[in-house]
């Protein structure tokens, strides 16, 4: 009875357990999704408003220009491919995996993505950023120019600062949150597997319980019949 009421308190642990995987998993893809959408924006102002440098651009500040803007393009791009990947195959994962814990597994790899697109997505502002100020530089003026630096370096700044202070505020161990859920779920499993053996220990006491009783009834039915054998006088007489 102990047994049967761990096995359905540990299932029942699990099943919540993945319940908030899901929803955790819900609220990735709809973060991934927000700054995929971010990027195309960014993609989209990188190419359909390209500047072309004239004769008397100096060569350094148009390589600068479309470096930045090929450099743009392609970190973005890449947050778009991940965004939609992540999207595809983190559900599939987590609801067909070999494992257990596969919610779990399937909600870290997640994470680690969404981090490491984070990363990308930034730098390829911060390249947007390169390239509006050397686009300045194409198409203005020396004295335009200058303001418009000036303005685009303190928005910048502030931008930067802004969201170190927001990354700061709302930091936590995301990676110690993922590693206590697998060990949630490794000793769930692993319970399960116990209380299997143990279930099946039983079963095997049990049917070796019956096979010595049927052996036992077995011996002394054989016996009762070689007795009333030997005492038959009409069988001796056969004989």
């Amino acid at each position: 009875m102990m047994v049967a009421d761990t096995a359905d308190l540990n299932s029942e642990v699990h099943a919540r357990s993945t319940e908030i995987k899901k929803i955790e998993m819900d609220n990735i893809h709809q973060y991934t999704d927000g700054v995929a959408a971010n990027a195309v924006l960014l993609c989209g102002f990188t190419a359909f408003f390209a500047v072309e440098p004239d004769e008397d651009t100096p060569p350094w500040l148009s390589g600068v220009y479309f470096c930045s803007a090929v450099i743009s393009l392609s970190l973005n791009m890449y947050v778009v491919v991940t965004a939609n990947l992540l999207g595809a195959l983190g559900p599939t994962y987590g609801l067909n995996g070999k494992s257990e814990s596969s919610m779990h597994e399937a909600v870290a790899l997640m994470k680690k993505e969404r981090k490491k697109m984070m990363t990308f997505f930034e730098f390829g502002a911060a390249f947007f950023g390169l390239c509006q100020l050397s686009a300045t530089w194409v198409v203005a003026d020396t004295y335009s120019s200058a303001i418009c630096t000036a303005v685009l370096f303190l928005g910048f700044l502030y931008i930067w600062s802004e969201t170190r202070r927001l990354k700061r505020e709302f930091r936590f161990d995301e990676f110690h949150e993922s590693e206590e859920a697998f060990k949630i779920a490794n000793s769930c499993r692993a319970q399960s597997s116990r209380n299997g053996k143990i279930r099946k220990s039983e079963l095997e006491e049990e049917a070796g319980k019956r096979m010595s009783a049927e052996k036992f009834l077995n011996s002394g039915e054989s016996f009762r019949v070689r007795e009333s054998i030997e005492m038959d006088p009409m069988s001796k007489t056969r004989r």
